[in-house]
């Protein structure tokens, strides 16, 4: 399967700098065992669950939501938009 090519460019390398190509390759592989392994349906679940949990259960039942939530803004270098 050919994939088309993208190519990133920025104005201000030093303060947006474009991205790094072995860490979209890495994305790109993380992706695809995601998605065989069929873990891509729980995953947008727990993005769901973030979006419309208000509290945390008091039986820890949440806990799953909670630690997925972190976890992505952890990653993501910032808030998830849940809880403030």
């Amino acid at each position: 399967m050919n994939l088309p090519e993208v190519t990133f460019t920025t104005t201000d390398p030093v303060n947006c700098p474009v991205p790094s190509p072995e860490l979209l390759a890495l994305h790109a592989a993380c992706a695809k065992v995601a998605n065989l392994s069929g873990a891509v349906p729980y995953i947008d679940a727990l993005d769901q669950d973030v979006e419309d949990l208000n509290a945390l259960a008091c039986d820890g039942g949440s806990v799953d939501v909670l630690t997925h939530a972190l976890m992505r803004s952890t990653l993501m270098g910032g808030s998830t938009g849940v809880w403030g």
